[in-house]
This record gives structure tokens, sequence and C-alpha cells, in this order.
């Protein structure tokens, strides 16, 4: 449940998984939150689901980041658009930033 959650999350916000530098971390982590993965490191500490799987995706995240050759990289300005943070919308239904009618879900109507 928690990882559709967060697939929900990284669709929303238009993560790249075509890309792998984006993929295979979170593949890892997944598998790894998921499963019945534990980390042990001494008797009264031990790292397992949820809390290992977030840590790989984000070290492995990183370390791709730093190891990926150029072509693999996205450029700066290809990142998706950041919404404004009004929350009201027009009496025509379009909030200025869509379609007439056009429903968005991250603006709730009131």
């Amino acid at each position: 449940m928690i990882g559709l959650l967060g697939a929900k999350i990284w669709r929303e916000n238009g993560v790249d998984f075509g890309n792998p530098l984006n993929m295979m971390p979170v593949a890892a982590g997944l598998i790894i939150a998921i499963g019945d993965t534990s980390l042990v490191f001494s008797d009264s500490f031990s790292l397992s689901g949820i809390s290992l799987g977030t840590i790989v995706v984000i070290g492995l995240h990183h370390l791709c980041a730093r190891i990926a050759p150029a072509h693999m990289k996205t450029p700066v300005d290809a990142s998706p658009r950041h919404r404004s943070s009004s929350t009201t919308a027009r009496s025509d239904g379009n909030d200025g930033d869509g379609v007439a009618g056009e429903v968005d879900t991250l603006k709730p109507l009131r």
C-alpha cells in the first residue's frame, strides 16, 4: 500500500522512469522495502523494510547521479513546471494555468 502511494506521488510529479537514473534506485528500494530484507549492525540496531528501502533509494540516486554519463543526466530546464501556491479557482473554471474546465487535483476547489 505504501509502495503504491509512493508511485502515485512520483507519477503526479512527472518522474521520468524511462531514465535508468530514476528507475534503478526506485526498483532496488521498492524490492528491499516490500521484501523481508534487513541489515543488522549490532544486537540492538538493524534496518529493515521501509527504512532500509528509503536509505537505498536516496543513496543509489545520488550515487547514480554522480557517476552517470552526461547524456543520461536530465537538463535543468527539462524539469516539470512548479505549480503556483494559489488555491482559489476563478468563476469560469479556469485557474489561469490550464484549459477551462480542467480539474486540477492538486488545487482543491473551495
